[in-house]
């Protein structure tokens, strides 16, 4: 990735006035306290002591490079710090346990200066220096195969040079006679040549190359297996190309359970964008910077069914007030509350036959049986139908409160010649003359409805394959660090600090990839300590005087808990808002604002949590 700038060492709010900066009251709750103290709202100068806390850390962490040891620290295994200017790693977890206690089982040391390494003598191990020459009787000094080379040479060259015939008081056998005129013998030559073995033996067992460990550096064979289990080898070009091709390719979607949180190498497929520069093999893939959006669920949607054995997963719709709460179908609780305001008003089908929202029609709306309108002319007449003394009165078919005038019916055939009498009237529905059942239907077949109360995929989350593993991710490897310091001077050799030029640059760059972000108009920040910071631009839909719920799901998840949510208004040429929004909901993934104005408003928020 590319460097990151050095960033500079200004402490937040290290020149606040008096007053600017207040202590927060109860760290350990966060921002909690906050409801019991302002009402929900924390002032500026607990921001101001926060973010001046968290530069506080960073520039002690940019000072010392490892930090101190403290007795109310829980350390983990491996972990590094510092004490008494020497460094330790951690063998086990602790807490409270001194590293320079003696024979420590928590602690153990990981870095030496060439100072505190003893020089090789006789009796012990330790530094030493190469010598190449043979003219020495020094007995702190290691002689090199060259060496044995050179005095075999000087033997052999001697050797030659004498006549055929060496008179005995000129043959010596003496390895460490400065004479010139004098031949050595052959056991001269056989104690130096011993000697030379010797030395070339402990050269080449001593400090030669050795075989490499799990802890120590050295050499290894070169296996082109892609299926072995010999741990003594070392995997060539060809075998991790063939195992490669077997892998898991960039850009393959694979589900894991949803207690799985953050797989390696995998990125959640939410539909969310990524850093070219982070991830250039995905980018190539994909084409975009884009991630799959494979976080739509079909909880929500309803279904018949024509058996009474309801598939898990699945609740009978009237079952709706007595099976579904917040706590056991938390995404259709949300569903349900946001549309009718509590779980109680959701309307039962029972009965009914269901129709789809339009023409006049919403979601929700009841509907009694009914038929359209029309008419069946019954006439009558004032002395046929409507007279006390005749058939009128006493005739039970004819719901008489019913009459209703008509000028149209004039009747001069039977009786009189008035219309002032004649009319329409209805029959009771319980008389002779009603036909049908008790309600109005097509033909119909009884199913059983259902709502799905589950995601189909509520167990597992779907990740795509972005990266390869990473190892010490997030934290400083101490040891790999220690490595290259050492491959940068000579072995009798020391450099301070200030003298290896990229040493502060390597440190600043590991610290800064402990800070993850993605600083766009929607984007998300995440400190070391675990605050998350994330902001937005967001259109709440007009109401049109009626209340309306806007859905805004935070770019990620909150691990933990969202603490507070502050929204602004954006920029608005037309501000006739007849209510300020409001936050109706909040989790850990989404809020909802409602609103109650005529117009679109643009809103800016800013969200905090863990």
């Amino acid at each position: 990735m590319a460097l990151v700038n050095k960033p500079d060492e200004s402490i937040f709010a290290s020149s606040a006035k008096q007053g600017e900066v207040d202590n927060f009251p109860d760290l350990l709750r966060g921002w909690g306290i906050t409801f019991d103290q302002t009402q929900g709202i924390p002032p500026m100068e607990w921001f101001n002591f926060l973010f001046k806390r968290l530069d506080e850390k960073h520039t002690y962490l940019m000072q010392r490079g490892l930090p101190e040891w403290s007795a109310t620290q829980d350390y983990t295994k491996g972990s590094c710090v510092q004490f008494e200017g020497v460094s330790y790693r951690a063998l086990k977890n602790s807490k409270n346990n001194s590293p320079n206690e003696s024979n420590s089982q928590y602690w153990v040391r990981w870095g030496f200066a060439l100072s505190e390494i003893a020089q090789a003598t006789l009796t012990q191990y330790g530094v030493t220096q190469l010598y190449t020459g043979y003219d020495s009787q020094s007995e702190d000094l290691a002689l090199t195969p060259k060496t044995a080379y050179q005095l075999k040479q000087l033997i052999d060259s001697n050797t030659r040079s004498l006549g055929n015939v060496i008179p005995n008081s000129k043959k010596s056998s003496a390895v460490d006679s400065n004479s010139a005129d004098t031949v050595a013998t052959s056991a001269a030559v056989k104690t130096a040549y011993d000697k030379a073995i010797a030395a070339e033996e402990l050269a080449n067992t001593k400090w030669a190359a050795k075989s490499a460990t799990e802890t120590e550096p050295g050499i290894l064979p070169i296996s082109h297996k892609t299926d072995g289990a010999d741990k003594n080898k070392f995997a060539s070009e060809y075998a991790v190309g063939e195992a490669a091709k077997k892998g898991l390719p960039l850009g393959a979607v694979v589900s894991f359970p949803r207690a799985v949180t953050n797989p390696v190498g995998f990125l959640r497929a939410d539909g969310s964008t990524f850093s070219q520069q982070t991830f250039p093999d995905l980018y190539r893939v994909l084409g975009s910077n884009k991630l799959p959006d494979l976080t739509r669920s079909d909880v929500g949607m309803t279904a018949y069914f024509a058996v009474d054995n309801i598939p898990a997963g699945w609740i009978a719709f009237d079952e709706i007030a007595a099976q579904v709460t917040e706590q056991r179908y938390p995404e259709l609780y949300r569903h349900l509350v946001g549309k009718y305001g509590s779980i109680e008003r959701v309307p039962k089908v029972a009965d009914r036959f269901l129709r789809n929202a339009g023409n006049g029609l919403s979601v929700g709306q009841i509907q009694e049986d009914e038929l359209k309108r029309h008419v069946h002319r019954v006439p009558i007449d004032y002395d046929s139908w409507f007279d006390d003394s005749s058939q009128g009165r006493n005739n039970s078919y004819f719901d008489y409160t019913t009459f209703t005038h008509s000028s149209d019916l004039w009747s001069v055939n039977y009786y009189d010649d008035r219309d002032g009498d004649n009319g329409f009237v209805s029959p009771k529905n319980t008389s002779q003359m009603a036909t049908g059942g008790d309600e109005t239907r097509p033909k119909s077949l009884v199913l059983k409805l259902c709502i799905k109360a589950l995601n189909s995929f509520d167990d597992v989350v779907f990740w795509i394959k972005s990266h390869g593993e990473v190892t010490n991710a997030g934290s400083l490897d101490a040891g790999r660090l220690a490595q290259g310091l050492q491959d940068k001077a000579d072995r009798n050799h020391t450099h301070t600090v200030s003298q290896i030029t990229d040493f502060n640059q390597s440190v600043r760059e590991i610290v800064t990839q402990s800070i993850t972000q993605n600083l766009a108009e929607t984007g998300w920040c995440k400190l070391p300590n675990g605050m998350i910071l994330q902001w937005g631009l967001a259109v709440l839909n007009r109401g049109y005087g009626r209340i309306t719920d806007t859905y805004i799901t935070f770019p990620i998840r909150f691990p933990s808990s969202c603490f507070n949510v502050v929204m602004s208004y954006g920029v608005m040429t037309d501000k006739r808002v007849t209510q300020d929004p409001v936050l109706a909901s909040l989790d850990q993934t989404r809020m909802t604002v409602r609103q109650q104005s005529d117009r679109d408003i643009v809103i800016y928020w800013r969200a905090i949590g863990v």
